[in-house]
């Protein structure tokens, strides 16, 4: 049996927050990049239905903190 380790977009959201924000700008930093996070989810989406028009596609899923490194 074989565990994965993972870290959880909201980890990671606030990691990133920690490196990019200044003195006192933790909350803002992860609210911009929960925002960020969203828009790009969203860009994906319409990417993905502009080049399948025929399919029901689904909003990418945000798993873990890979995925948040991969939209934002």
């Amino acid at each position: 049996m074989s565990a994965a380790i993972g870290i959880s977009p909201a980890i990671m959201i606030s990691r990133k927050a920690h490196a990019a924000a200044g003195q006192g700008n933790a909350l803002v930093e992860v609210a911009r990049l929960r925002a960020d996070l969203s828009v790009a989810a969203q860009r994906e989406h319409d990417r993905t239905a502009l080049l399948h028009p025929e399919a029901d596609i689904a909003p990418p899923a945000i798993y873990t903190g890979a995925d948040v490194d991969r939209l934002v």
